[in-house]
């Protein structure tokens, strides 16, 4: 699965019973219609999808939250 498809502006959103994450594909608007323009036809390889970018998107919040964990909070 891996390096076969690119789809940009996936927005990754985390679950409300805070169970992991959900993914939401892009969409485009046409007059008053939102027009899906991509999303997985077989929900065996969306899950699959939504279990990768997952694992990743954990790994990046974890290591943000290892480099700033000590850090002092900035004020504006």
């Amino acid at each position: 699965m891996y390096q076969k498809y690119y789809v940009g502006s996936v927005a990754v959103y985390t679950r409300l019973n805070g169970a992991g994450y959900r993914l939401v594909y892009p969409a485009k608007k046409v007059g008053e219609r939102n027009i899906n323009t991509f999303r997985p036809i077989d929900p065996v390889v969306g899950r699959k999808i939504e279990e990768i970018v997952s694992e990743k998107v954990s790994e990046i919040f974890v290591g943000e939250c290892n480099e700033n964990y000590d850090q002092p909070t900035r004020t504006i």
